[in-house]
């Protein structure tokens, strides 16, 4: 199995040509949000059902240091990420009917 990397990407349509959610492989670990007065905050943890996580979010003086910091947490983060992603994975994996292997026809 490849290993999974960290990328900023976009939320759906372009947000003024800003990269602001932060995945590991295609799944959302952090997203920044900017305010109607032009300051930004970052949510952590976005991989997480709700009722799992506490809301984490950290208030940033800019766009370009909310980025930073979510990076400095993702790479202090980062063997939680990936366990808790693959295990997200493998739990979805275990529910999909299509992977169950047919019984042998005698």
């Amino acid at each position: 199995m490849e290993r999974l990397e960290f990328r900023w990407t976009w939320l759906g349509a372009d947000i003024g040509g800003r990269e602001v959610v932060y995945q590991l492989g295609i799944t959302q670990v952090a997203r920044l949000i900017d305010r109607l007065d032009g300051s930004w905050f970052a949510v952590l943890d976005c991989h997480l059902a709700s009722v799992d996580r506490h809301r984490r979010t950290r208030d940033c003086s800019s766009y370009e240091s909310g980025r930073r910091g979510v990076e400095l947490w993702a790479l202090r983060h980062e063997s939680r990420l990936r366990a808790e992603i693959d295990a997200q994975h493998q739990e979805w994996l275990a529910r999909q009917t299509w992977l169950v292997p047919k019984p042998a026809e005698k």
